[in-house]
């Protein structure tokens, strides 16, 4: 009779606890995905297809995130890599990329003429450092040899 208690008992706990596990990791996929889904970047300078000339650009952008998130903007540019840093132009300072800006030059990777495809990419990280989140947005636009050239157009 004892054996059956004792049995019964940790079938008890074990039970307890698969369920508490179930329902706390439910809980952080649930917290994941609305953080997912607050959280954004997009490149609001430049529109798709844009004509611009080539060389140096700049480029800015607007993210979306909250304060429990740590988040940074990076920029690429026809999948050169690796991805560079945009600069953060807030309201907050230094670290708020509400608002973005990066300029493609020569020590990176200057527009080219033809297709070229602006990427952003922001990658955020949780206070606890428990949840990353990347997301992407990216524009084509189109370099021409001289800015209103009719044989580019």
């Amino acid at each position: 009779m004892l054996f059956i208690i004792s049995v019964s008992l940790v079938v008890f706990l074990i039970d307890g606890t698969w369920i508490n596990n179930s329902a706390f990791a439910q809980k952080n996929e649930e917290e994941q995905q609305q953080l997912t889904n607050t959280l954004g970047v997009k490149i609001t300078s430049h529109s798709l297809w844009q004509k611009v000339p080539v060389g140096e650009l700049t480029i800015s952008g607007m993210s979306a995130d909250n304060q429990t998130m740590n988040c940074e903007v990076y920029v690429d540019v026809n999948d050169q890599k690796p991805f560079q840093n945009a600069t953060a132009t807030g309201p907050g300072g230094a670290n708020d990329y509400s608002t973005w800006t990066f300029t493609y030059t020569d020590k990176y990777y200057p527009i080219q003429k033809g297709l070229n495809e602006l990427t952003a990419k922001l990658s955020c990280i949780d206070n606890n450092n428990a949840a990353k989140v990347t997301k992407w947005y990216s524009v084509n636009i189109v370099g021409v040899s001289s800015y209103g050239n009719e044989k580019d157009q």
